[in-house]
């Protein structure tokens, strides 16, 4: 199962920072893209509705999962089920209930 998350930042953003820090102790691989200074990637984050920074965006085997706004440990937390496979040696999928 391959996760790809990027992650929306501006300089002197505290949440960011936090942000950048969880993922890493979490053992979350991301990308980090400056909005201030990649248009692309300010005019992406402003297109899921967002207006400040920290954006998160991840997808798995190629589907958009999901996004957020703001520091939220709890949706980073999440992400590591993407990463580990199933317990009962079935694949993870996206948006899985079961």
């Amino acid at each position: 199962m391959s996760l790809t998350v990027v992650l929306y930042t501006k300089p002197a953003c505290v949440q960011c920072e936090q942000t950048k820090k969880l993922m890493v102790k979490e053992g979350i691989p991301f990308e980090s893209k400056d909005v201030t200074v990649d248009d692309a990637a300010r005019e992406h984050a402003l297109s899921l509705g967002y207006l400040g920074a920290p954006v998160v965006q991840w997808e798995s085997d190629g589907v958009v999962g999901g996004h957020w706004y703001g520091f939220r440990p709890d949706k980073v937390r999440e992400l590591k089920v993407y990463l580990a496979p199933a317990e009962d040696g079935q694949e993870n999928l996206v948006g899985s209930t079961a």
